[in-house]
Formats: structure tokens, sequence, C-alpha cells
């Protein structure tokens, strides 16, 4: 397999993804027409995709008196956005989008009120 050629798994599959980017074929197709284990690729994708993530600093908004939550929805809306990092006080809420914002403002009052 890859390690044959003087690649590692990893080199051979990051090759691979990046082809496949390129193709615009669907992973299956692409899997199926060079041959490789549709799972194999979906497993490279997931190891690549969290070292990509976890280079990316996240957003950090310290939240004061009278924050407006629908300015959070906006900008959590926003395709291709990560997670967005509120703190208030020493605590740290994740926010990914989709949140609830009825629980969310729920949350941010319980912790002022502490």
């Amino acid at each position: 397999m890859a390690e044959e050629n003087g690649q590692t798994r990893r080199q051979f599959f990051q090759k691979h993804i990046e082809n496949w980017k390129k193709s615009k074929k669907s992973q299956r197709d692409y899997c199926k027409g060079s041959g490789l284990s549709y799972h194999a690729f979906q497993y490279w994708m997931r190891v690549f995709r969290g070292e990509e993530f976890k280079k990316k600093p996240l957003p950090v908004v310290k939240v004061a008196d009278g924050f407006d939550l629908q300015s959070l929805c906006r900008v959590s809306e926003v395709p291709g956005r990560g997670p967005i990092n509120l703190w208030i006080g020493e605590c740290r809420i994740e926010v990914c989008p989709g949140f609830c914002p009825e629980t969310l403002s729920q949350v941010i009052r319980t912790l002022k009120a502490l």
C-alpha cells in the first residue's frame, strides 16, 4: 500500500483527500474510482478535520451588562464559523452554531447572579 511507495498512510490519504476536493465527486464515488476503502477515507477525513480545528484559535467574546444576544445569534449563523467562547467571570461557555438563545440567556443570567 502507501508504505510500499515510500509514503506513510498519513501522506497517502492526505494526498487523496486533496485530490478528492479537486475532483468535485462524492466521497463514495472518489473512493470507488480510486480503489480506496470508504471507511478508511472517512477516518482520515476526521483526523485531518480535528487537526485543522485545533490549529484555529476560538474567538473570545467578553459578556458585558446589556449584552445583545441577538448579535451573537447573527455571528454564529455565518457559514463556516466555528464555536464562539463566551467568558462570564471565570466561566467559559462554548457556543456552537445552532445553539438555543433562550437557554443561553438563562445560563448567562444564572452565572451573573453567582
